[in-house]
């Protein structure tokens, strides 16, 4: 891994980065900002790592604004309704949403 490697985790949990072994094993760390961590290992090389190894897109970007969420939600509960009400037309596979329920979607 090259000096100053940036590392995150973009995972489902907060176990995919021992940072409890980082923590125990390193020289030093050193708050470079709001969950910005650089770490300096035995070795003198340094890792920076984000969010204390959470996930980063809820830990340093405070995650998925209300709005997107809503967006991302209606649309799906839209497109399970078109797969609910119309099971001969959808055998099982993927499929593209149909225009016009894409087309509710976004006027609403």
């Amino acid at each position: 891994m090259v000096d100053d490697a940036i590392v995150c985790n973009i995972g489902h949990f907060d176990t995919e980065i021992d940072v409890k072994w980082l923590n125990q094993n390193c020289v030093s760390k050193e708050s470079i900002k709001h969950q910005v961590d650089r770490y300096t290992l035995k070795n003198g090389r340094h890792i920076i790592l984000l969010a204390e190894g959470r996930l980063v897109n809820l830990g340093c970007a405070h995650g998925h604004p209300s709005f997107v969420m809503s967006n991302s939600f209606t649309n799906q509960v839209l497109a399970q309704i078109e797969l609910w009400t119309k099971p001969d037309k959808y055998p099982v596979g993927v499929h593209f949403l149909p225009k016009k329920v894409s087309l509710l979607f976004s006027s609403t």
